[in-house]
């Protein structure tokens, strides 16, 4: 997760998001990170890695509204059907929060386009 520094502000694609929520959920089960009841990883500020996606959707006046999820939403949907949905759709890497280690804790990233 050490190349995610420079990622703050950087345009990604939907394959580079799974690349990297892929690596967060590896980080969680190698550091032993609990779920709770829900499937999600319980944050500490020492060894847990959290990715939030914000999806842009219209309504029904085609208005656009941001919709956040997830890691583990994803990961409960299938991640098959994440690469196949939004593999080469543009995100922004709009966040990064660092642990008391100065490793990364939590990644936001934003889809950029419809």
């Amino acid at each position: 997760m050490h190349s995610l520094i420079n990622m703050n502000g950087k345009t990604l694609y939907g394959a580079d998001v799974l690349t990297i929520i892929n690596k967060a959920i590896d980080i969680n089960k190698i550091n032993g990170i609990p779920k709770d009841e829900n499937g999600f990883y319980i944050e500490n500020d020492n060894s847990s890695v959290k990715v939030e996606i914000t999806f842009l959707s219209k309504d029904e006046k085609d208005n656009i509204k941001e919709v956040v999820y997830q890691m583990e939403n994803l990961e409960k949907r299938g991640l098959t059907d994440f690469i196949a949905g939004f593999g080469v759709t543009q995100f922004e890497c709009t966040n990064l929060e660092y642990n008391s280690q100065n490793k990364v804790k939590k990644i936001c990233v934003k889809q950029l386009e419809i």
